[in-house]
């Protein structure tokens, strides 16, 4: 939301198969601020045995370049892919990423891997069940919890702020 009007949509889905977690989500968002603004972004992650083994990241975004991006557990590395570049990289093993925001509170968590960024990124307690997470270029986004569920994002820029509410159903 932004202004109070629905501009776009997230679609969340969770699904464990004994000690494999899958999380994938896809949002659309288009606007106008003095310029018309499109968003897709579609993430994924897998977990097994409660370390992160994958995760992708998908954006088109008006005005850049499509951001294509993997990491994948290799050993006692991570192999990260960017828009067809890799590398492996010495990482300790990842517990918990962005899309895990949405299905459980970060109690005791002071860093969040990025599939995005492809790095953890801070993430602080700044009100009972809410949290700031801050990237790399000092911009923030805030979640709210209610029972461990994240019911509200809130994703601060210097011109707009956007609002992602839970809906059910």
């Amino acid at each position: 939301m932004r202004k109070g009007k629905v501009i776009g949509k997230i679609n969340f889905v969770e699904s464990i198969q004994g000690q494999k977690k899958s999380l994938s989500m896809t949002s659309d968002v288009k606007t106008r601020y003095i310029f018309s603004f499109s968003d897709e972004t579609s993430e994924t992650a897998t977990y097994e045995n409660g370390v992160m083994v994958y995760s992708s990241f998908h954006q088109n975004q008006t005005g850049s370049a499509i951001d294509n991006k993997t990491t994948i557990a290799a050993g006692k590395f991570y192999k990260i892919t960017d828009d067809g570049e890799s590398k492996l990289i010495s990482l300790n093993p990842i517990y918990y990423n962005m899309l895990l925001l949405y299905t459980t509170i970060p109690a005791g968590i002071s860093k969040v891997y990025s599939a995005n960024f492809q790095k953890h990124l801070e993430i602080k307690k700044v009100e009972e069940n809410k949290y700031r997470l801050t990237m790399p270029d000092g911009k923030f986004n805030y979640y709210t919890y209610k029972n461990g569920i994240c019911t509200k994002v809130e994703i601060v820029r210097s011109l707009f702020t956007l609002h992602f509410v839970l809906r059910e159903g």
